[in-house]
């Protein structure tokens, strides 16, 4: 059995950079443990697409206020 989740909207949305700092859309939505509160993904906003990247692949850039990937989505861990 898999654990509750709840999706939650940010307070702005965020820009996400690729792997090589190119614009890939915005982030407006993140996906929490309903229980731990913990951190489960991101979504991505493009002009096709709603994706779900999972938060271990991301990171966040404080000086610049973006997300980036950190490494390919799905990667080995």
């Amino acid at each position: 059995m898999s654990a509750s989740t709840i999706t939650v909207r940010l307070d702005h949305a965020m820009l996400m950079l690729g792997l090589q700092g190119q614009q890939l859309g915005l982030v407006k939505q993140a996906r929490l443990d309903a229980e731990s509160g913990e951190l489960l993904g991101l979504v991505l906003e493009t002009r096709w697409q709603h994706v779900e990247l999972p938060w271990r692949d991301v990171e966040f850039d404080g000086n610049d206020a973006v997300f980036r990937l950190s490494r390919p989505c799905g990667g080995d861990h």
